[in-house]
């Protein structure tokens, strides 16, 4: 439980969870990924054209657009495949995970296992409708579902250790 110094909260990771988690983590790399794919595709339908600028907007643009957008549902696609795949490949993740949050650390709890990081471990901390994401690393984060938290009391004293103890914070109503 909870006390004046320490936020515990405990809970499994579900599948939908880490699909969710995947999303929010790849969001921007999708969008940067239709980008490229539209102005490549733009050049590559624009280059034999000659004449009327707008024409020649409307009739590379179009196409263009279709197939980046294909090519962007196809890449979500990818990613939630892959997601599903890693998810269930990887036993621990399905455990029971604990962590207690304080002043000088997190610790987390998975079976036998004990972690503990100290709070200049973590790069940033991002609040998502339904998860906190904490990143060790540009590619690993700690994935907190909100409804591991027992009382929106809990989610607030969180939510105000993680905005003492960290530089780069994204929270809603600190």
């Amino acid at each position: 439980m909870a006390t004046e110094e320490s936020v515990h909260i405990s809970g499994k990771l579900t599948l939908e969870d880490f699909i969710k988690y995947n999303h929010y983590h790849l969001k921007n790399i999708l969008k940067i990924y239709f980008v490229f794919c539209f102005i490549i595709l733009f050049f590559v339908f624009q280059t034999p054209m000659s004449g009327d600028v707008l024409l020649i907007i409307l009739i590379a643009g179009i196409p263009s657009l279709l197939l980046s957008s294909l090519l962007y549902y196809f890449a979500k696609r990818l990613r939630k495949h892959l997601a599903v795949k890693e998810y269930k490949s990887d036993q621990l993740i399905k455990q029971k995970i604990s962590y207690t949050f304080n002043r000088d650390s997190v610790i987390q709890h998975v079976r036998q296992s004990r972690s503990q990081y100290e709070w200049d471990d973590f790069l940033k901390a991002r609040e998502h409708k339904e998860i906190f994401l904490l990143y060790l690393s540009k590619n690993k984060a700690l994935v907190l579902p909100k409804r591991f938290f027992q009382t929106e009391a809990h989610m607030r004293q969180f939510k105000e250790l993680v905005s003492q103890n960290m530089t780069q914070v994204e929270l809603y109503d600190k």
